[in-house]
């Protein structure tokens, strides 16, 4: 069977070195707030040029900490953010008590660009997702904020390690990241941060992620979200090994878009901006698809079988751009990580070649 995802891959090549940085947390004694956790916000902070790096539980936690910190009129109560999402995407703003307004997305999977053009009463802030590992142009996001004037919040869970042209990672107000074990740089369990150059942002984050704790008081209302020792080392071990492993699946994700650009009813995303986190495929063929890889032991996902107005959690919300409601289900996301052999890759190959 080729794996759709890499985690016990991975365990078999980083094994010896968890099992020493292991030793060294459990012998210091130190599982919260200690310093691994200090040294991986300084070096992602270092790789992302972005001056803070907040580290917590999670990047749902983190987009709601950004929600939460930004300093904005309380009046402001509507959020807009792209409809085709993992629900993550969408539930910090329901959980800040805010109204989401919903847009469709484009032929690359990312947020319409006409929101640009979309006037919106009480709008307190835009999320926008860098789905499946491609950014969003810095000429749009800034001309988002030219027109909307208001705080742009980067959702990042997919994108660690992607550049733009001018090879700037972070153009909003702020970010946050996942370390889910299905992302690019993953933890043995949840794990996320915020990012930003905002000192004010970076304060409130970092007391809200703490029980609102604010030098030695605690004046707030705060939620306990912080990120273990042990995920912390294990993440600064797979740092220095990113750059490598991005490549590698990068060289396999051009390869197989070299296959795609010649056929037709076929759309996946462009190289532009694209770390790759996943490859996602929207064609009619899908169900042709799905059947040559069962027959290869291929596995593979579906994201996302669902817009985020499909749930009920979000049916009062106003949904603009609508895509054609049968756009979900001819996605087929298939096997692109870097542990695959270069048997693997062709024999995945192949079957792209029979559409």
């Amino acid at each position: 069977m080729i794996p759709y995802f890499h985690n016990s891959r991975e365990y078999k090549f980083i094994e010896k070195e968890y099992r020493h940085l292991s030793s060294k947390v459990f012998k210091s004694g130190i599982f919260l707030q200690g310093n691994f956790t200090n040294l991986l916000e300084d070096k992602i902070a270092k790789k992302l040029n972005v001056k803070y790096c907040i580290t917590c539980n999670s990047c749902t936690d983190a987009t709601y900490f950004i929600i939460k910190s930004l300093n904005h009129s309380a009046k402001k109560m509507k959020i807009m953010t792209s409809n085709f999402s993992f629900i993550a995407s969408g539930t910090p703003i329901l959980r800040a008590s805010k109204e989401a307004i919903l847009s469709g997305c484009n032929d690359e999977f990312l947020i319409n660009q006409n929101i640009s053009k979309f006037r919106i009463k009480d709008l307190h802030s835009i999320i926008l997702v860098g789905l499946f590992g491609k950014l969003l142009d810095e000429k749009f996001i800034n001309k988002l904020k030219k027109v909307h004037k208001v705080p742009i919040i980067e959702d990042l869970a997919q994108n660690f390690g992607a550049k733009r042209k001018n090879k700037k990672f972070l153009i909003g107000d702020a970010g946050s990241i996942s370390f889910d074990p299905t992302k690019i740089l993953s933890a043995p369990g949840s794990g996320g941060c915020v990012i930003t150059n905002s000192q004010l942002i970076s304060k409130n984050v970092r007391s809200l992620r703490y029980h609102g704790k604010n030098g030695n008081k605690f004046d707030k209302i705060g939620y306990n979200s912080q990120m273990s020792e042990l995920t912390a080392c294990y993440l600064i071990s797979k740092l220095d090994k990113l750059d490598k492993w991005n490549k590698r699946r990068i060289k396999i994700s051009k390869y197989y878009l070299d296959f795609l650009k010649k056929k037709e009813y076929i759309t996946t995303q462009s190289e532009e901006n694209n770390i790759y986190h996943k490859f996602v495929i929207h064609t009619k063929y899908k169900s042709k698809l799905e059947k040559l890889f069962i027959q290869k032991k291929i596995q593979y996902r579906h994201h996302y079988p669902n817009f985020l107005s499909d749930h009920s959690i979000f049916k009062n919300s106003k949904v603009i751009y609508k895509n054609d409601n049968n756009f979900v289900n001819y996605l087929i996301s298939i096997p692109n990580h870097n542990f695959l052999s270069d048997g693997e890759v062709e024999l995945i190959a192949n079957q792209l070649k029979k559409l």
